[in-house]
């Protein structure tokens, strides 16, 4: 679109074909007549590169140009090879239908345009001229209006263009637009919807977490619930253990006391047996020794009644 509008910038309405030979007043005089109608009309008089045939650079000016008026003066008809060149470039940029003809013959026969013209004007109209024109340089109105309404009617067709390539220019912009807003959509679409799922499964790890969180918490608690019933049944075993110390403490005491009473009853026992050995030897050697002398004074006595007779035994027993 930039470029278009570049070019549009440099073209012109419309391009004048002549004949140096014997069209130069007449292309004075019509240049002028268009000119004051508001149109702007190109000439190679108006500035071309040097050459023997017509440059490109004229080329391009005519390629751009709206509308090609041919002037068919004498001169270019008997020398058409500098024309037709034009008419090609012309043709291959706009088409045949944005060249009007002029021809020099008016109040005669129709004079005979070259076979090298013939794929650019053979069919369409002519406007005439009368020969002493190309002397005067005045275009008749008839043909000034011709080629205007021409000219305006191509500029309205190039309007009516250019307004349907700008429709198509914004439509397709429209398309591309709305295509690359759904691929944009699209690609936004994908990507929350991954961000979604990325969120989801950030929640799904995040509740996983919490909820393995409470159980270590709950697992902390019953931890701390277990140490702390350890640490009292550990207390009250410790204090069970202190108190059973103290009773075997106590007990350890006790049997060291009995112990010694023990001791003491042994070697009191011991101490009494001996008195008694003592004591019993005594009492024997005292029983025997009475013994002794009873059997002795039985003994006497069984003497005596031995001795004595059986009344005496009787009196001493």
């Amino acid at each position: 679109m930039a470029s278009n509008f570049l070019k549009n910038l440099e073209s012109d309405d419309i391009f004048i074909s002549y004949s140096r030979v014997d069209g130069s007043a007449y292309l004075t005089g019509l240049d002028a007549a268009l000119s004051a109608r508001g149109f702007s009309c190109f000439t190679d008089k108006r500035g071309t590169d040097a050459d023997r045939l017509p440059p490109k650079t004229l080329f391009r000016k005519i390629r751009l140009c709206k509308t090609l008026v041919l002037l068919g003066t004498p001169g270019a008809v008997e020398s058409p090879e500098n024309i037709t060149p034009e008419l090609k470039e012309f043709t291959e940029a706009n088409g045949t239908a944005r060249i009007v003809c002029v021809s020099f013959d008016r109040g005669g026969s129709f004079a005979a345009f070259p076979q090298e013209w013939d794929a650019y004007v053979v069919g369409k109209s002519r406007e005439r001229e009368a020969a002493a024109a190309l002397t005067s340089g005045e275009p008749s109105p008839a043909v000034v209006e011709t080629i205007a309404t021409a000219s305006n009617y191509m500029k309205s067709k190039d309007r009516l263009r250019k307004y349907r390539n700008r429709a198509i220019w914004v439509l397709a912009i429209l398309v591309v637009s709305i295509i690359a807003a759904a691929v944009f959509a699209g690609l936004m679409i994908r990507r929350a919807a991954a961000e979604t799922a990325k969120a989801a499964q950030a929640t799904r790890d995040a509740e996983q977490a919490l909820t393995e969180a409470r159980a270590a918490r709950q697992e902390a608690q019953t931890a701390r619930a277990e140490a702390a019933t350890q640490t009292a049944e550990a207390e009250r075993q410790k204090g069970e253990a202190e108190r059973q110390k103290g009773l075997a403490d106590r007990a350890t005491e006790k049997a060291e006391a009995q112990t010694r009473v023990a001791r003491q009853a042994e070697r009191d026992a011991r101490e009494a047996a001996a008195r008694a050995a003592a004591e019993g030897t005594r009492q024997e050697g005292q029983t025997f020794a009475q013994g002794r002398v009873g059997l002795d004074r039985v003994d006497g006595v069984r003497d005596r009644l031995l001795d004595g007779g059986d009344g005496e035994s009787d009196a001493a027993l």
